[in-house]
């Protein structure tokens, strides 16, 4: 199965609105690919998805988020959607938590509650792969523990939360991490990526390429520079992996088999 991850620019946490175009021609130019991931903030508003099924003729499923889906967006049609062809399969899935204190409180029992939206809406089927959705900073359901060289776990000790995870992970494929903006911690991010793809998986990331601090300090040192290997990761069994790599003014798009 081929599958693409796309990365975007965006200006202090907005993607310009031209988005639109760049995710139809993208679709439209992506002859066999079978799975594309978009990065966060995608597209403005509905309206902008409409016009992409709208001018859409390829048959691929792809994940995008319309607006900010966090922190407990109101707006019932911001968030991710997955699309197949002109046909919303899923959506809008909103982002449930996005860092680890959040988790760790547990508050209203949020990590069963995540398992339960893991298990249902951010399951999907592509090419008879099982596909599931972590959003941006969800991936925090993951922990590292440094005294044992960043050694992954996952965040709960609750056996019957645990079992859960489990069977998550033994059912699933293909998992795709999509982000807002670049992420710090990458030595602990890498292995929590490569542990969602041990054991035969594979696990995608990308975000935006974003620089929001140098753009309001000195704007003309504030060039995208959408060549940073931090915007774009793939794992398959276990170990990163690369794929053909794509740059233009606006986009990078890395696309890579699984088989």
């Amino acid at each position: 199965m081929k599958c693409s991850i796309v990365s975007f620019i965006t200006i202090e946490k907005w993607t310009p609105e031209i988005n639109a175009r760049l995710v139809s021609n993208l679709l439209n130019q992506r002859k066999q690919v079978d799975l594309i991931l978009f990065s966060g903030w995608t597209l403005f508003n509905k309206s902008d998805l409409l016009d992409v099924l709208k001018n859409n003729n390829k048959h691929t499923t792809f994940i995008l988020e319309i607006g900010a889906s966090y922190p407990n967006n109101s707006n019932p049609e911001e968030g991710f959607y997955i699309v197949k062809g002109k046909s919303i399969v899923k959506g809008p899935i909103k982002q449930l938590f996005a860092n680890s204190s959040e988790a760790n409180r547990n508050e209203n029992n949020l990590i069963s509650n995540y398992l339960s939206k893991l298990e249902t809406e951010r399951c999907f089927k592509v090419n008879n792969k099982r596909v599931r959705l972590i959003i941006c900073g969800e991936n925090n359901i993951l922990k590292n523990r440094q005294k044992e060289n960043n050694k992954v776990y996952f965040r709960s000790d609750d056996k019957e939360l645990k079992i859960r995870f489990e069977s998550i992970l033994e059912n699933t494929d293909i998992f795709l991490n999509s982000a807002h903006t670049p992420m710090g911690n990458l030595g602990k991010l890498k292995k929590r990526w490569a542990y969602l793809s041990k054991d035969s998986r594979a696990c995608l990331f990308t975000t935006n390429e974003c620089n929001e601090k140098t753009q309001k300090s000195d704007p003309k040192k504030s060039r995208p520079n959408l060549y940073k290997s931090s915007l774009q990761y793939i794992f398959i069994d276990g170990g990163e992996k690369e794929g053909l790599e794509e740059v233009r003014d606006k986009f990078k798009i890395t696309t890579i088999e699984i088989k």
